[in-house]
């Protein structure tokens, strides 16, 4: 887990999907959609990630970047940078 502002949390799991779709893929919404992130609360003109249960709640991709780089980093995470996957 990554923690962000106001008790907001990311789940290593849901980190990977976000950072496939949006960093990886260049996906996500945005940035015609100005929305606060979830994580660091601001309202950047960037990609984001909606959360799949609450459209609500999203994170940018600064934030995204930021927190696969920290989690990446923790030993005991077992946590690695995802990569796109392709189908044969």
């Amino acid at each position: 887990m990554v923690e962000g502002h106001r008790g907001s949390l990311i789940c290593g799991k849901c980190l990977a999907v976000a950072y496939r779709e949006v960093v990886l893929a260049e996906g996500g919404v945005g940035p015609e959609s100005a929305v606060a992130c979830t994580l660091c609360l601001q309202t950047n003109p960037t990609r984001h990630w909606p959360a799949p249960l609450d459209d609500r709640v999203v994170a940018c991709l600064e934030c995204l970047q930021r927190s696969a780089r920290l989690l990446a980093k923790d030993p005991e995470s077992g946590w690695a940078l995802p990569r796109i996957t392709t189908q044969d």
